[in-house]
Order: structure tokens, then sequence, then C-alpha cells
């Protein structure tokens, strides 16, 4: 088995603005992207935004529409672009509450700012379980025409993000070490492995696993030609 050199990868991260955290676990978003920040290279580019909105509210009727669904009109981009902790820091801290859009309306946009790119596009959900009344077959429409992997990283089990993840050729972890998942998910795209399996016998099917210290990954259970 060969690992492959480092992947080029454009990740966009989105997450719930919390204007006055209620407790720790909300406090540690700056810490979650900043300790990620850590695995980024150079040539990586990363995209961070944050929605707001009640939980259970419907987003408001949208007049335009990205991948054929409507999303509401932005006149400047609510996208930021980071490079470095300076400019991660002003992006959670500095930005207009007024312009955060609801979560569909940011998803969908962080799409369409991750289909030009030429290298693996992923998208970071950070704790969306909460949210009630989305729609994931348009979200799951959008992710795919745009070629981008969701990631949903939930406190809690949620099956219509872990099925959002599946479709999308995303990972679905829940748990309550946010910073450890998202390092080590974002570490293992930033590398693949090449396996050339010689076998002994016969076998209808074969599923190959890779374990390092820190984290552990499989492949899909591949069927063997008969």
């Amino acid at each position: 088995m060969e690992q492959e050199g480092a992947r080029r990868i454009a990740a966009a991260f989105l997450l719930p603005r919390v204007v006055a955290p209620a407790d720790e676990k909300e406090k540690g978003y700056p810490r979650t992207l900043h300790h990620c920040l850590e695995h980024r290279r150079p040539v990586d580019r990363w995209l961070v935004s944050q929605y707001i909105g009640a939980t259970g509210t419907k987003a408001p009727e949208r007049p335009e529409t990205i991948f054929g669904v409507r999303i509401d009109s932005v006149e400047t981009s609510r996208v930021q672009v980071v490079r470095n902790a300076a400019e991660l820091h002003d992006s959670l801290e500095c930005l207009d509450a007024k312009r955060n859009p609801s979560f569909e309306t940011a998803f969908l946009e962080l799409c369409h700012d991750l289909r030009p790119s030429k290298v693996s596009g992923h998208l970071f959900l950070l704790h969306p379980e909460t949210l009630q009344s989305i729609d994931m077959d348009g979200l799951a429409r959008a992710a795919q025409d745009a070629h981008v992997s969701v990631h949903a990283l939930c406190r809690t089990a949620d099956c219509g993000f872990r099925e959002l993840s599946l479709r999308t050729g995303g990972f679905y972890l829940s748990g309550d070490d946010l910073p450890d998942l998202l390092a080590a998910v974002y570490r293992g795209l930033s590398n693949r492995y090449q396996a050339q399996v010689t076998m002994d016998g016969d076998a209808a099917r074969v599923q190959i696993a890779v374990r390092s210290a820190d984290s552990f990954g499989e492949s899909p259970i591949l069927e063997m030609p008969g």
C-alpha cells in the first residue's frame, strides 16, 4: 500500500452564528476551526460562512435560483475567503449579523462558490442537527451538481444529515469532541492511499481498512469479478 502525495482541496465551513454563546460548546466554534487551520496547506482554498435564524422557521420566499433551487438574492458575497489565522478570526468575529443568511441559502452559496474549483470540493456542516424543515433533497441535488462532498459533524445522531452526507460522498460523524473530529476528517481528505491486493483464494467481496495512530478509515465493499 502506498500513500499518494498531498492533495489540494477546496473546503467550505458552514456554522451557526452565535451572538451570545449559551455554553462552552457554542464558544468552541472558533477553537475548532483554528485547530483545523493547523492542517491547512498553502495550496488549499478555504471558505467560511455563518447562518442565522430561529430553529424550526422556514426561510422566506426566494426570488432567484442556484442549481434550480430558489435562494435569496445577494448583492455582495457573504462567503469569506480564509488564508490565515487573522482572516479566520475576522470571518468569525466581524461579520455583520444582518448579512447572515438562512442555513439553506448559505449552503447553496457555498456550493456555488465551490463549483468552479478544479480540486476536491468539500463542505463541512458544524452541528446542523438542531435545524428543522430543511429541504434535504434540494440540498443534495445542489451539492451533487456542484461536485461537492458534504460532511456533517453533529453532537447527536441525525438521520437526515447522515443521508445527505452519504448521498454526496461525504462523511457523517457524531460526538462532542468537534475540534478533533473535524481535524481528523480534514487530514484524511488531504491524503489518499493506493493498494494492490493479491488474493490467495477466491473472494466475492473485499474491503480495505487503513489504521493509523489517531485515525481509521475503510474503503467501500468491493464486489470482485467472478
